[in-house]
């Protein structure tokens, strides 16, 4: 078989069974309950389209039964399973996208946990998991610090306490992705802060929106917040519009100031826009700005989809050269010019912020990570084994993949010193391949990782 058009098909193959694990999306936020203790929220987003309606009297009703576990070395300790009514007028809202949500909260001690998560559609019978790492942040300090940032999908005044309530009188439905289309524009932050100065009854908040090129592209002016007590709860109903920014990759960035204080808060953002305003890629101007170390750092994470022919060309460029190259490198891969969405680097762009938000850390960003780098060539494995070190093996984690030719491992073995996970073999055409790696995953093996491929 052509390799090249084997390649063509295992991915598509991936691409096919991330949409199908893609249907159930969580996502999840920490808050303070007190010093000891932090309130997880955890938000569940299933699309309506996939659950099986059923009609009861003068609406259509889904019934879904959700299971959730809270795991921490491979001990339960938290659960709940609930079955929840979702209710629509008539059929013609299953042809609308959109995502029903829903959400639960367990008051849990600081640490790092497994959420996982089985929706289960009682009508239609389907069944959709969800699983993701997490990390439970503490909130016992004296300093400045606030909550995690979510973002609100919709917002309207509290009629009567329900889950969705908020203190200050409004029910807010948090947004499970952070992907803003047309005509849904606006931006609508929320995040407590704690430990604000008893002596002080003012603090100041900014807003703004950056690109890849971290240029500000929207701003607000500087607001001043009144602050009751030592907590404060701040929501941004006005919104931050995005209908005039080009379609692509953001980051929202949050500055609060209280007298000699200064907290900084962030998010990923991707903004999809229907309008002309064409997203031309990396600008011009912007990168004329850049020294050519610069250059080649936003050159690095696009040798995931350029060409070997590409990146001998690329090697040999001077400056000028990379920045013609780099403002051209996504229109060339445009699949539909006349569009004002660039399809390819949307695609490629969502993989980023997802390998940021999943495997990176302080020292390194997620696609420069070992699992970063199969995640951004293979896509979503359809099966993980998680494995913890145990009596006689040591902590390992195994992605399985399908293909046309026959089931392809990824196995990655944690380096205790670092806490990284280091690919130790895979079956994977053109990977790492070890021949030992079951003795590598011994506790008394010795044997070198060797990560040539």
């Amino acid at each position: 078989m052509d390799f090249n058009r084997s390649k063509k098909i295992f991915m598509l193959l991936i691409i096919f069974s991330s949409s199908i694990l893609a249907q159930l999306k969580t996502g999840y936020a920490v808050f303070k309950e007190n010093d000891s203790l932090s309130c997880l929220e955890i938000y569940y987003g299933v699309s309506k389209n996939k659950l099986q309606f059923q009609k009861k009297k003068n609406k259509y009703q889904a019934r879904v039964k959700i299971k959730t576990l809270l795991m921490q070395n491979d001990s339960l300790k938290k659960g709940n399973s609930k079955t929840l009514n979702f209710n629509i007028p008539d059929t013609t809202e299953l042809a609308k996208q959109g995502r029903l949500i829903e959400i639960e909260k367990f008051n849990i001690p600081p640490g790092k946990y497994r959420l996982k998560v089985t929706m289960k559609d009682e009508n239609g019978k389907r069944q959709f998991r969800s699983g993701q790492d997490i990390q439970v942040k503490s909130f016992n300090t004296n300093e400045l610090i606030s909550s995690d940032l979510i973002l609100a999908k919709k917002f309207k005044k509290t009629a009567s306490k329900n889950r969705f309530s908020r203190e200050f009188g409004y029910d807010l439905t948090p947004k499970v992705d952070a992907i803003f289309k047309s005509p849904n524009n606006f931006i609508y932050p929320f995040f407590e802060l704690y430990n604000l100065s008893k002596d002080s009854s003012e603090y100041k908040v900014r807003y703004k929106i950056t690109d890849v090129d971290n240029q500000t592209i929207k701003k607000t002016e500087w607001l001043t917040e009144k602050a009751e007590n030592s907590k404060s709860l701040q929501f941004f109903r006005s919104g931050i519009a995005t209908q005039n920014i080009s379609s692509g990759s953001y980051k929202l960035k949050i500055i609060v100031v209280e007298k000699a204080d200064t907290l900084k808060l962030q998010r990923d953002l991707f903004i999809i826009n229907k309008g002309n305003n064409r997203n031309i890629g990396l600008n011009v101007e912007n990168l004329k700005k850049l020294n050519e170390h610069k250059l080649d750092s936003l050159f690095q994470p696009l040798r995931y989809v350029a060409s070997k022919q590409e990146k001998n060309r690329y090697s040999q460029l001077d400056r000028k050269g990379k920045i013609g190259f780099l403002s051209n490198f996504w229109n060339r891969r445009d699949p539909k010019p006349s569009t004002s969405i660039n399809e390819s680097r949307r695609k490629f762009e969502r993989k980023l912020i997802y390998t940021d938000n999943r495997f990176g850390n302080s020292e390194r960003a997620g696609w420069k990570t070992e699992r970063g780098r199969v995640w951004m060539l293979y896509g979503e494995p359809l099966e993980i084994e998680r494995n913890k070190e145990n009596f006689d093996k040591k902590h390992h984690i195994i992605w399985k993949y399908n293909s046309t030719e026959k089931p392809v491992r990824f196995i990655f073995l944690k380096n205790e010193r670092t806490g990284n996970y280091e690919l130790i073999h895979s079956d994977a055409r053109g990977e790492v391949k070890n021949q030992r790696w079951r003795q590598m995953l011994s506790k008394d093996s010795d044997i070198p990782v060797n990560t040539n491929r």
